[in-house]
């Protein structure tokens, strides 16, 4: 038995000696090929070690340094990264690619001006390469730059009008654009960006229910909900539509299908598991659309369970407040609100010269 261990152990002394000697002698292109291999293979710390042999025997080989920066970059070793794509650009200076590596690096890094320098000078060498405008659009879109970025985005389609990529990234802009027009009040603005949004993809539901938001706040309601019901032919089951809709039928004092759509929206919310703070939202809107209807002991339902679902929106203990005081139930309309932070919202207003109880205006 002891005889056996011990030539196993010859036997395996000796694979491992043909193996040393088998990689010492593999080429600097025999280095590379495995880098690549390991690299696809996303075993990334063989790809750097392969690169690294590749570079050990052949100093000057930008190709090896270039593989060394995308292992590190997956390996999340940024600013090593960095350095092995200055050293493949320094060995050969119209690597493009080199360059496409040195900007994503610093996108990670959340250097993004450097990152889009290092984009254009990839882009002077390989002006028709359309990934790079992605890369180039993406950092634009994190900066908040929508306009440009839309232009880049405009470019990569001038290439490849196929590009589903620079197509998602276009309609991703618009719609954020749209967005920045909405909460700067410039809503004719936004409205007409929603409408590129749609132009730019008829099936994007979310393009149709953000055009009818603006719509309603620009009070042209009847076209409102002619737009929700766009959005919701194509995606039936989007709560938010469903939502919103519930609010232009309320502003219409269409109230049995407001609370028809609030609703639809509740059950809706019900299929997924983490739309605790959404479905609060609706059950806070539900109650105030019951409240106004003088269902005052409905509301109170309803703002409770916006509480149960979430205990720190401080605008449902004022609705709850509000519904007890309107039911005469002074006492626990005070301590409404009183609880959380809702004290701290609206301006406090003596009821009754009562000093101990308030509410809202």
């Amino acid at each position: 038995m002891k005889r056996e261990m011990i030539a196993q152990d010859k036997d395996n002394a000796k694979c491992q000696d043909d193996a040393y000697f088998s990689s010492s002698q593999l080429t600097v292109e025999q280095w590379l090929s495995e880098g690549v291999t390991h690299y696809r293979n996303r075993h990334y710390k063989e790809a750097l070690s392969a690169c690294e042999k590749a570079t050990q025997l052949d100093p000057n080989n930008a190709l090896g340094y270039y593989g060394m920066g995308l292992a590190l970059h997956d390996l999340g070793l940024y600013m090593e990264a960095l350095s092995a794509f200055e050293q493949a650009i320094q060995l050969h200076s119209n690597n493009a690619k080199a360059y496409v590596g040195k900007g994503n690096t610093y996108y990670k890094l959340k250097h993004y001006a450097e990152a889009l320098v290092a984009y254009d000078q990839a882009l002077q060498i390989s002006p028709n390469n359309e990934s790079v405008y992605l890369y180039k659009g993406r950092t634009l879109f994190t900066l908040k730059h929508y306009e440009e970025a839309l232009a880049v985005y405009d470019q990569a389609l001038q290439i490849n009008p196929d590009n589903t990529k620079a197509c998602h990234g276009k309609l991703k802009t618009l719609s954020e654009l749209g967005n920045a027009f909405y909460a700067l009040n410039r809503y004719q603005e936004a409205l007409t960006v929603y409408e590129q949004v749609i132009q730019c993809d008829p099936s994007y539901a979310k393009g149709y229910g953000e055009k009818g938001r603006a719509l309603h706040t620009l009070k042209r309601y009847e076209e409102a909900l002619a737009v929700y019901d766009q959005a919701l032919q194509i995606e039936p089951s989007n709560a938010q539509v469903y939502s919103d809709k519930g609010r232009t039928l309320f502003t219409l004092k269409r109230y049995e299908e407001a609370l028809a759509a609030y609703e639809q929206a509740l059950q809706l919310y019900l299929d997924y598991a983490k739309a605790h703070m959404a479905k609060a939202k609706v059950f806070y809107a539900l109650g105030n659309n019951l409240y106004k209807l003088g269902s005052c002991e409905m509301a109170l339902i309803a703002y409770e369970q916006a509480i149960q679902l979430a205990p720190d929106d401080d605008r449902a203990y004022i609705g709850k407040g509000r519904a007890l005081h309107a039911l005469g139930r002074y006492v626990e309309a005070r301590d409404a609100y009183y609880a959380k932070r809702a004290q701290l919202m609206g301006k406090c207003i003596p009821y009754d010269g009562n000093p101990f109880v308030f509410y809202f205006d």
